[in-house]
């Protein structure tokens, strides 16, 4: 992983959510395959850190901005839910480093359910990039997929969704 700062990456061009996720992870990662969220979050400045919180449902529980700290309930981690969320986080660091993380600025006129569909198109370029659907979807089940990417059966279901509408591909 490459070392860089947040604030390098704020200036990258945040309009197309999927192609900023392919510029960073080959600023960050342009060895990695899979994807590692959490080393590319570490590789910005931000420590991941886990907290018994097993009575909300929600993956990540905060983020603290001075700590440079995103805290996730430890139910979650090691499963592929996890990956998608940091990566998810990632995003919405890059792109809505204005604003404040958790909720849009209101004069901006962008609504939350806006910035969680483009930080879930970050995450899911991120972790299953078109390069590699591209060259393995008929290759490989979606199982076969999940495995590989390390990503949960809702997130290849909704990339290779995705993938099919543009291409006119089968994915059993």
């Amino acid at each position: 992983m490459n070392k860089t700062t947040l604030f390098n990456l704020k200036k990258l061009d945040k309009s197309d959510p999927e192609h900023l996720a392919d510029v960073v992870s080959r600023i960050i990662a342009p060895d990695c395959f899979p994807i590692d969220s959490e080393g590319m979050l570490n590789a910005v400045g931000i420590d991941v850190q886990f907290s018994d919180h097993k009575n909300i449902q929600e993956q990540v529980v905060y983020y603290n901005s001075v700590k440079q700290t995103i805290v996730m309930n430890g139910i979650y981690k090691n499963t592929k839910m996890y990956r998608f969320a940091l990566a998810h986080c990632l995003g919405r660091l890059i792109m809505f480093a204005d604003e404040d993380f958790w909720l849009p600025i209101e004069s901006s006129g962008t609504t939350i359910c806006e910035l969680e569909k483009k930080a879930n198109k970050f995450a899911a370029e991120i972790l299953m990039p078109k390069w590699f659907l591209e060259s393995s979807i008929e290759k490989f089940s979606k199982k076969e997929l999940m495995d590989l990417l390390g990503v949960s059966k809702n997130a290849i279901t909704w990339k290779t969704a995705a993938f099919y509408e543009r291409t006119n591909t089968i994915i059993i």
